[in-house]
This record gives C-alpha cells, sequence and structure tokens, in this order.
C-alpha cells in the first residue's frame, strides 16, 4: 500500500479570471518556496529549466507544472524470503524526493506522479534483493544491517531514475512465535555479552589506568632520581672546578712567592756584589796609600776590639830581641848606645832602617 500523493500533470491555474472574458483575461500561477516548476506554453512546449518560487502571469492556454522538492516518506507492506527458506511480513519506510536537477527529464519520462511509476516497484525489488542475504536471526536481531542493504539496492535500482533516496527505515516485521522467542532469547543473550563487554572494558580502563598511574609514580620517581644524579654531578663538576681553581691559584701564589724569592735573592746578590766590589776598591785605594806599619798598626787594632770585652783587655807589646819586649833592651845593654854594635846594641843605621816607614 502506497501512502504517496500525486499530482495531476496540467492541473487548473491559481487566481485564473472567468473563462467568459476569454482571450482578453490571463492566469497566475503561484511556486511556493518549496517547489520548482516548468512552464508548458501551448505555442513551444515544455520548458527545459525550471524556475523558482513565485508568482508567474500566463495565457490561460499555458500553464506551469510543479514539483515538490521536500523529502516523502512511504511505507509498504512486502512479503520477503529469508536466506533460510523463511516466509516473512514486513514493513519498510522509504524518504524520497525528486532530483532537483533533472526535474525536466523526470517530467518527460515519469511526471509528478514518480513515486507509483518507479520508486515503488524499486523499493518491492530492493526489499527482495536485501532479504536474500541475510536469514532470519539477522533479520530480527541485526536490523540495521538490513536497512543498509535495502537502502544500496534501492540506490542502485534508481539509478537514471531521477530520483534521490535518503532514508530506509524497518518499521515492523512477522515472526512465527518459536522464531520469535528465540530471536528474544538471542537478543538477551547479545544485552547480556553486550553488558560483560561493557563491564569488561571498564575493568580493562581501571587497569590501564591504574597501570599508568604506577607507570607515572615510576617515571616520577625515576625522573627525581635522575634529577637528583644530575644536580649531584653538576654539584661534583662545581666543586672540582672550584678545586682545580684553588689548585691553579696555589700554583700562580707558589710561582709568585718563588719569582719574588728570586728577585730578592738576586737583588741580594746583586747588592752583596756590589758591596763586595765596593769594598774591594776602597781597600785597594785606601792600601795605596798606607804604610806596612800602619796597617800593622790597624789590624792590631782591629784585633783588640774584636778580643776584648768586659773585665778583659787585650795589651799588645812589641817583641824585641831575645824573644822580650823591645823596651828591655837598655837594661839589657846599658853601653849600647854609645859603643855601638860592640856592646849589642844597633847601629844608628840599622836604627834608621828599622824606624823608616
Amino acid at each position: 500500500m502506497s501512502t504517496s500523493t500525486s499530482r495531476s500533470v496540467l492541473r487548473p491555474s491559481v487566481l485564473c479570471l472567468a473563462l467568459s472574458l476569454g482571450a482578453l483575461s490571463g492566469c497566475a500561477t503561484v511556486v511556493e518556496g518549496h517547489e520548482r516548476a516548468l512552464f508548458y506554453s501551448a505555442s513551444k512546449g515544455l520548458s527545459h529549466e525550471p524556475v523558482p518560487s513565485g508568482w508567474y502571469w500566463h495565457w490561460p492556454w499555458n500553464d506551469y507544472i510543479t514539483y515538490d522538492l521536500r523529502w516523502a516518506s512511504h511505507k509498504e507492506e512486502i512479503h520477503i524470503h529469508s536466506k533460510d527458506g523463511l516466509h516473512m511480513d514486513i514493513d519498510v519506510a522509504v524518504v524520497v524526493r525528486p532530483d532537483p536537477r533533472e526535474i525536466y527529464a523526470l517530467d518527460v519520462d515519469v511526471g509528478p506522479a514518480f513515486y507509483d511509476g518507479v520508486v515503488k516497484a524499486a523499493v518491492f525489488a530492493a526489499v527482495r534483493d536485501a532479504a536474500g542475504k541475510f536469514d532470519h536471526m539477522q533479520i530480527a536481531t541485526s536490523t540495521h544491517e538490513m536497512e543498509e542493504a535495502i537502502r544500496a539496492a534501492l540506490v542502485e535500482h534508481l539509478k537514471g531514475q531521477h530520483v534521490e533516496v535518503s532514508e530506509v527505515a524497518i518499521q515492523h516485521f512477522d515472526l512465527p512465535p518459536d522464531i520469535e522467542a528465540a530471536a528474544n532469547r538471542k537478543a538477551g543473550e547479545r544485552q547480556l555479552v553486550g553488558a560483560k563487554e561493557v563491564e569488561l572494558a571498564l575493568a580493562e580502563r581501571d587497569a590501564k589506568i591504574a597501570n599508568e598511574k604506577k607507570r607515572s609514580a615510576i617515571e616520577t620517581e625515576g625522573m627525581a632520581r635522575q634529577l637528583q644524579a644530575e644536580q649531584q654531578l653538576s654539584a661534583t663538576h662545581a666543586q672540582i672546578q672550584i678545586e682545580e681553581e684553588k689548585r691553579k691559584a696555589d700554583i700562580a701564589k707558589a710561582e709568585a712567592e718563588a719569582e719574588a724569592i728570586k728577585i730578592h735573592a738576586d737583588a741580594e746578590a746583586h747588592a752583596t756584589r756590589v758591596a763586595a766590589e765596593a769594598e774591594r776598591v776602597r781597600i785597594q785605594a785606601v792600601s795605596q796609600n798606607l804604610s806596612p806599619n800602619y796597617v800593622r798598626l790597624q789590624a792590631l787594632e782591629a784585633m783588640g776590639s774584636a778580643l776584648s770585652g768586659d773585665g778583659t783587655k787585650l795589651m799588645v807589646l812589641p817583641v824585641g830581641k831575645d824573644g822580650l819586649p823591645s823596651y828591655f833592651a837598655p837594661f839589657l845593654n846599658p853601653f849600647s848606645n854609645f859603643m855601638g854594635p860592640l856592646a849589642g846594641g844597633e847601629s844608628q843605621k840599622e836604627k834608621g832602617a828599622t824606624a823608616k816607614p
């Protein structure tokens, strides 16, 4: 059974004036917003290009053929055979409309009654084609797959018919009581399996969350250890650098001190050499102007100064002949001054030689 409605190919024009006015009167046709229309001229025939919505005035012998572009649902009761040979009655609803780009071809091939003309037969053929691919249990429990198969088959049957297909829906099907009970049991089992699958999925999700938390904690601990090790390594490197800098500073200090000592030693050595050279020059200069007796006297004075101390006094006496001081000579030879060498005294010539500086 079809619930579709059809239009007359040449419907009466809207707002026609009285026929009594004849050729002096005209008509106006209103094309709604959801419609497209083809202009029919008694002299030129049907226009190829549809006109959009609006008011159109025309002569009474001309007309506009309109097509509703809204999606329309049509229900059909179809008797089918399933893949496993079971007879079933099924109610199918299809939603179709004219192809807006092919209104002229649709009007020429079929006309406004396109559903009854081409779509209805295609629906029956598509449902029976799809039913041959499913057994009765699949039709009862896998309705969506059955609907997709019917739609694909319907689109294939309507190729070149200038009609668009939107949806296909199975509204009802009749099964024998035992088969319906089996289908209900299978559906219940599927629901139970689905519930178990949900529970399993939730358990897997909880386990995954727990594993992720554990892995995150392990990674966090590992990162903390790594960071601590990096910090310790950085501190060790810093300490090594500090010790290296201290060592370099100590080496530089030791080198500076050694250089200072060397410079001081060189300076002292140079000063000593200069002083010694100056003393040598002074002594040489003084020695050139001193007699031997004066030098002896200076040596005795220096010796006296060095050996004299508290309660000690050094006296140097000239030693004469026979190991006695020279001032004992007059007493030992009182006539030496008069008798000269005969008395054991020194001659005037010898005195002069001895006293000469």
